[in-house]
Order: structure tokens, then C-alpha cells, then sequence
């Protein structure tokens, strides 16, 4: 049996899906660990905010 057109395109469209799952749940994982760090450090946004600006300055 042939492989279409169609049926390889259906076969990207869920390796995209899945590859989309991915990249959400490792994201969720870094911002969760990034919250972890700034509660364990006493960090807020506004003192990540005022390095960041230190630093660009």
C-alpha cells in the first residue's frame, strides 16, 4: 500500500500536536521552577525588574 499525500500530512499534523505538548509542558516546568526559586529567595517581579534594568543600563 502507497502512502498518500494526505495521509503523511495527517501524520506531521500529530507529531506537531504532540511536539506542541511538549514545549507547553517543559515551559510549565521552567516557570515552576523559576517560582520556586524566587519564593525560596524572597524574589519578586519588581526585583528582577530592577536588575534586569541594572543591567541594561
Amino acid at each position: 500500500m502507497a502512502t498518500t499525500l494526505e495521509v503523511v500530512q495527517e501524520k506531521i499534523k500529530k507529531l506537531e500536536q504532540q511536539a506542541e505538548a511538549l514545549i507547553a509542558k517543559q515551559a510549565s516546568s521552567v516557570i515552576e521552577k523559576i517560582r520556586d526559586l524566587m519564593e525560596r529567595h524572597d524574589l519578586t517581579v519588581a526585583d528582577t525588574r530592577q536588575c534586569a534594568a541594572r543591567i541594561t543600563a
